[in-house]
Order: structure tokens, then sequence, then C-alpha cells
């Protein structure tokens, strides 16, 4: 694709738009998309990539 670097496994991303983005994600079960709208990540993808909870998604208790 003319204009997209190249992702460390050899291809291009899905789009450079944000939500072109959530929806790749979602599409690869990264994100998961609730009935009211918000979006949650398994706590090995929050933890993987340094993100932490702001509200939202509360994590189950054990």
């Amino acid at each position: 694709m003319a204009g997209h670097r190249m992702c460390e496994g050899g291809a291009a991303p899905p789009s450079r738009d944000p939500r072109g983005v959530i929806e790749a994600l979602i599409q690869l079960g990264i994100l998961e998309r609730r009935l009211d709208g918000r979006l949650n990540a398994p706590e090995i993808y929050m933890h993987g990539f340094g993100m932490k909870r702001r509200g939202g998604v509360k994590r189950p208790r054990a």
C-alpha cells in the first residue's frame, strides 16, 4: 500500500483512521464492544500494552 509503513510482521496496518484500527482490533478479538458502546480489552492486552483502566468495564471478581 502506497504511503503506509510496514508493521513488524510485514503487513501494512489495516487503517490509519482510529475507528478503522478499533474495528480491526474488534475483528481480531483483542477488543470487545459492549452493548452500551464501551470497549473492553482482556487483562493480558491491558498489561502487555501498559494500559490502565479508566472506569468503564469492571474486572470480574474471583
